[in-house]
């Protein structure tokens, strides 16, 4: 029937939304998806010719409303038909151009009987021809990571037999274009490493994410600058080359580790991890790296985190 959208300002698990009909479905006649919220015709007998929902997002502790409105149009015997039982077309990503999706032929009508065409889920993003049935964009640019698959829900009509009609979908598709840079998760990286450590030991894992598909979601790592003692694997483990000159003590290090996606013109970020070497007579912390999530209403001088380091001597 149509689908409801709403938005959440928080993050994580505050903003994952609920939707629910929770007044007006009088003999439950539609059912709404909990997640996407599109709502559907569960069952089509005795319909009435007017119903309002009222349907509710819920992130678990704050809710909206909102109206929906569903007339039922009373469908008389008809012989029109669509020449295909549904239609696809693709688009891409960000592009303004006017693009020709798809030309919806019906069939059945009177010779000379004009039909016309319209779009029953209306977006800002489609306009239809109401007498060809050529269904075309806007020129409004898509974005594939806010939404990847449009379906547009087309009726057709006889112009003086309105009751007559009939409908298709046409669902849409938007084609990817390399258009995000990768990005490392679980920033700042900071590891430490002993100086006996051998050859291969793993000292630190990055992680970067794009939000693209397919190849360009693919992430190479590699260090900026070739290093002595250290190298990166395929998924941005960070090892060592070869064990340290018996004559180091304490000391630092940085690498720069750089992550490449694999779209056509690649794009890549880049990101600097310390690393710190060791002697087993330093004090060291339980963790290399501590992080904690805090709520935004906490109270002053409530208790954070715990951090604690070990001596062996």
């Amino acid at each position: 029937v149509v689908s409801v959208n709403a938005t959440d300002a928080d993050s994580g698990t505050n903003s994952e939304i609920m939707f629910s009909i929770i007044k007006g479905n009088i003999g439950e006649k539609f059912a709404i998806h909990p997640v996407t919220g599109l709502i559907t015709v569960q069952n089509s007998t005795q319909l009435r010719s007017r119903y309002e929902l009222l349907v509710r997002a819920s992130d678990g502790k704050f809710s909206n409303t909102v109206s929906v409105k569903v007339n039922v149009k009373e469908s008389k015997e008809s012989q029109i038909k669509f020449a295909q039982t549904s239609y696809s077309a693709v688009v891409l990503e960000n592009t303004t151009e006017v693009k020709t999706l798809a030309i919806i032929a019906a069939v059945g009508n009177q010779i000379n009987e004009p039909l016309f065409y319209q779009i029953l889920n209306p977006d800002s993003k489609f306009k239809m021809n109401p007498t060809s049935g050529v269904l075309s964009t806007t020129g409004i640019p898509f974005d594939r990571e806010d939404q990847e698959t449009f379906d547009i829900v087309v009726e057709v009509s006889e112009e003086h037999k309105p009751s007559k009609f009939a409908h298709v979908v046409v669902r849409v598709t938007v084609e990817d274009v390399n258009d995000n840079i990768p990005f490392f998760v679980g920033l700042p990286y900071y590891t430490v490493v002993q100086v006996d450590a051998e050859a291969g030991h793993v000292i630190r894992q990055v992680t970067a994410i794009d939000m693209d598909i397919g190849e360009n979601a693919e992430i190479h790592y590699y260090l900026k600058e070739h290093h002595e003692y250290f190298q990166i694997g395929l998924s941005g483990e960070i090892s060592l080359k070869k064990q340290f000159s018996p004559d180091i003590s304490t000391v630092d290090y940085t690498v720069i580790v750089v992550a490449k996606d694999g779209g056509g013109l690649p794009l890549s970020s880049e990101v600097m991890v310390p690393i710190s070497v060791v002697n087993k007579a330093m004090p060291v912390f339980e963790q290399p790296f501590y992080s904690v999530e805090i709520a935004e209403n906490i109270h002053l001088n409530a208790p954070v985190i715990h951090v604690q380091a070990n001596s062996p001597e």
